[in-house]
């Protein structure tokens, strides 16, 4: 927020001005040709003069309402990791003077009438700071310290300074909209439950973006069960046939954002977690056993009862992988990369790149990195990639961690007396879900990716 300037004020006190000078004039009849020349000189010098002063306040006033917001923006990604208030405010301060050159601003004395309820700098005289909660921060409000913009041709008018002051209010955005994010805007329909499972979504919503008359569809005797079930084609747009249902009845909603947009796909992730060295293709079958670090792959394939340990760390697949049988495969630390055959390019859009067919027969153990820029992250697939890919179980945990398949076509079944488990949230273009057992997808914000992001409230 920027004050206005007085412009009101100036063009009055301008008036006066030139108001005092007809009069000392006026007396002199022989001077009245050198009376209206000097008013319009005065008039056009001064109007000129404010032009440039307002010219430069604005500017000054916009540096500093850019400053405001970056700050603010900072002081927020911070309470991410929440390193202490000590810390939130010293960045806060040190960025608004890194970004508004000027002398240094007075933080003590500072007030701010709009202030949140806690000030963690107030002992030491700082009310511009502000947030929220104390314990559990999610918005944080910056307001710079009174400035004054001295004037240069305004002085001549008794106007020294024109008072600029900005603020801004950044809010931390840590939960997802979905736990089951179908993103295609088109298809139709987007999600499709078929035959007698029930899938349920647990610790967050089901959102589905097509606009399409038929979204979502329910078929047969299929149940689906959310925290929350919409998109923006709800009501209407969410079909049942048969003895299909939804609960609760969904509502209209407007379109989810991908959740992970701003993560960086590999290479551009780094060397820390992208290798760049090509293994091998692994084909494991019978009751073989094999260990494997992180690397290139263009296959995958564990079948029978065999089983495969994957070290920590990330695999990038190029062409496919799959796991069936009554083998195992474990892998604790680890992120599933699928890229296309072009790789370290990106897929294109549209292209069909790396697959992937993973079971609940045998015993799977995937569970995500603990730390690092794929914190929580079990699958992640080229954003381009528009494969077709699937997770089958038949009881029993399936994976662990979120899987961003934000291109693909994904395939979710469950089979069998025992409810087969996603500790996941789920991301893909479009959604199938068949089977005659049940699957549940469910939302733990510590066992998926960091969805931390930080926005300038409106």
């Amino acid at each position: 927020m920027v004050h206005a300037i007085q412009l009101g004020s100036i063009v009055r006190r301008m008036a006066a001005a030139v108001a005092r000078r007809v009069a000392a004039c006026a007396a002199d009849d022989r001077g009245a040709i050198a009376v209206v020349v000097g008013v319009l000189m005065v008039v056009l010098v001064g109007m000129a003069g404010v032009g440039i002063d307002l010219a430069r306040t604005r500017s000054y006033a916009e540096a500093a309402q850019a400053s405001a917001d970056s700050a603010a923006l900072a002081g927020a990604q911070d309470l991410l990791a929440f390193p202490g208030w000590p810390r939130v405010v010293s960045d806060v301060e040190t960025f608004v003077q890194a970004n508004l050159p000027s002398a240094a601003l007075s933080w003590s004395g500072c007030t701010d009438a709009a202030a949140l309820p806690y000030q963690p700098d107030a002992a030491h005289g700082n009310g511009c700071i502000s947030a929220d909660s104390s314990t559990s921060p999610t918005r944080l409000r910056v307001r710079l310290p009174a400035m004054a913009v001295p004037t240069s041709f305004g002085r001549v008018l008794g106007v020294v300074s024109v008072p600029v002051a900005a603020a801004a209010t950044a809010r931390v955005i840590t939960s997802p909209d979905c736990g089951l994010c179908v993103l295609s805007s088109t298809a139709n329909p987007a999600f499709r439950a078929n035959g007698t499972a029930l899938v349920q979504v647990t610790g967050a919503a089901l959102l589905d973006n097509s606009t399409a008359a038929d979204a979502a569809s329910v078929i047969g005797y299929s149940s689906v069960v959310a925290d929350e079930i919409g998109g923006p084609s709800a009501p209407d747009g969410f079909r049942t046939t048969g003895n299909g249902r939804y609960t609760p009845q969904p509502v209209q909603a407007p379109p989810v954002g991908d959740p992970l947009a701003s993560l960086l796909q590999c290479p551009q992730a780094g060397a820390a977690v992208c290798p760049a060295v090509v293994d091998p293709d692994v084909n494991l079958t019978g009751s073989t056993s094999a260990s494997i670090t992180p690397g290139i792959y263009q296959n995958i394939s564990v079948q029978g009862q065999a089983s495969l340990t994957m070290a920590p760390g990330t695999y990038i697949i190029t062409h496919s992988m799959s796991f069936s049988g009554g083998g195992a495969l474990t892998g604790n630390g680890v992120t599933l990369y699928f890229a296309c055959s072009a790789y370290p390019a990106p897929c294109t859009a549209g292209q069909s790149g790396a697959t992937f067919s993973i079971t609940g027969n045998g015993a799977t153990g995937i569970t995500p990195p603990a730390s690092g820029p794929f914190q929580g992250l079990a699958i992640f697939a080229d954003r381009n990639n528009a494969t077709s890919s699937s997770l089958n179980g038949n009881g029993g945990t399936l994976l662990t961690g979120t899987v961003y398949t934000k291109g693909e076509a994904l395939a979710l079944t469950g089979n069998g007396a025992e409810t087969s488990t996603l500790n996941s949230m789920v991301i893909a273009n479009t959604v199938t879900t068949s089977g005659n057992g049940n699957l549940a997808i469910a939302f733990s914000a510590a066992q998926n990716a960091s969805l931390g992001t930080v926005a300038l409230q409106g």
